[in-house]
């Protein structure tokens, strides 16, 4: 384990109450048993993160400053689970926090894989289209001429630019299966972590609500990739998927077998030269967070 890459602030652990019937609707919003002035409600970045933050389920927030863009008082930082020992166990789930992990280790070299030019670094990258060859060719007929990516930098080894886009990964199981499986499994009481240790789980990406079985779950994550593969194959550029797992009970990483077209376009970057990495990391309830794999391996089934 690696010393403390970052520390959440003003940690507050409370729970989670059924949203009032006159509540706000939005997905993105949950009520806390905690208030302050009478206000108790939370954003939640990453919705309900399939039941991980459902009514009485405990989490730990942070409050919003005061000149926040966010209307809601409160912010969910981690979940608050039981392992199949029955040992709690904490999991980050402000999508945000992927970023603010990842600046910290590409900062600080901390990944085998890249050698970063100090000072180098630069956030939220603005990758013009028409600079790849092509001029007049778009990827989709509806795409926007540009890209924006979290990070760029220098490579230190081969003196080359690097890309690199950040995909926070909050959901873990014991089996990547599709939603029939699971459901089947539900029904006849199947527990799958039965015999299984704390920390051979799958991580798995991406997995959340949506509209129809035949949407893709992440459309952004798809156009990204795209156009990464795209900038590796016709400019200079080397370019990077650096997936950040807030969680450390997991031995691997894969794409949601549920959700083929992510699977699919992940293959086909990996063969245009994208490069894939992966880290797990452990929250604790000082708002610690440590690195705890800083080579996690990708598995495309």
């Amino acid at each position: 384990m690696y010393e403390v890459i970052y520390k959440l602030p003003n940690l507050i652990k409370t729970s989670i109450i059924p949203r009032p019937i006159n509540g706000n609707k939005s997905p993105y919003l949950i009520y806390l048993n905690y208030y302050i002035n009478g206000n108790n409600i939370c954003h939640s970045k990453a919705q309900k993160c399939c039941g991980l933050l459902a009514p009485e389920k405990e989490l730990y927030i942070t409050q919003n400053p005061k000149n926040s863009k966010i209307k809601s008082l409160f912010k969910a930082q981690i979940a608050i689970c039981n392992d199949n020992n029955g040992n709690e166990q904490l999991i980050g789930i402000n999508p945000d926090n992927g970023e603010i992990i990842a600046k910290s280790i590409l900062n600080n070299n901390l990944l085998p894989q890249l050698y970063i030019k100090k000072g180098s670094l630069k956030s939220q990258y603005k990758f013009i289209k028409d600079k790849t060859k092509g001029i007049n060719e778009k990827l989709e007929n509806n795409e926007r001429n540009h890209s924006i990516f979290d990070f760029t930098a220098i490579n230190n080894k081969t003196g080359k630019q690097m890309i690199i886009e950040v995909k926070s990964v909050v959901l873990a199981d014991y089996e990547n299966i599709t939603e029939k499986e699971e459901k089947i499994n539900k029904k006849k009481n199947i527990d799958i972590s039965i015999g299984k240790k704390y920390n051979e789980k799958i991580a798995i990406f991406p997995k959340g609500f949506r509209a129809k079985k035949s949407d893709t779950i992440s459309q952004r994550a798809i156009d990204h990739m795209k156009h990464l593969s795209k900038i590796a194959k016709e400019t200079n550029i080397e370019t990077y998927i650096l997936f950040v797992v807030m969680r450390d009970d997991v031995k691997e990483l894969q794409p949601y077998i549920d959700d083929p077209l992510f699977v699919n376009t992940l293959k086909e970057i990996k063969e245009n030269n994208v490069n894939l990495l992966a880290i797990s990391t452990k929250f604790n309830s000082n708002g610690e967070i440590n690195l705890i794999n800083n080579n996690l391996p990708i598995i495309i089934p």
